[in-house]
């Protein structure tokens, strides 16, 4: 079997990898993005669930995408994507 809070720590520290870097003390550091284009943002919602619009929250939150989704962290938020 496996370590369900080891998955968990490991899913975390990659989810708050997509929006920041990591630092010594654990906490997710802000990285320089360019702000978020709102019409590029609205251009792939058709595609997209979005489950934050907020970089800082998605640095922190834990979701699970649905089978055929693929989860993105980027300047526009977090959730997850359709093809």
């Amino acid at each position: 079997m496996f370590d369900l809070r080891g998955v968990l720590t490991l899913l975390t520290a990659l989810g708050a990898a997509g929006c920041g870097a990591l630092t010594e003390e654990g906490d997710a550091a802000e990285v320089a993005q360019p702000v978020a284009d709102r019409a590029a943002c609205d251009a792939q919602a058709a595609q997209r669930r979005y489950v934050s619009e907020d970089r800082k929250e998605c640095q922190v939150i834990f979701f699970v995408c649905a089978r055929g989704e693929s989860p993105f962290f980027d300047a526009c938020g977090c959730g997850c994507s359709r093809p």
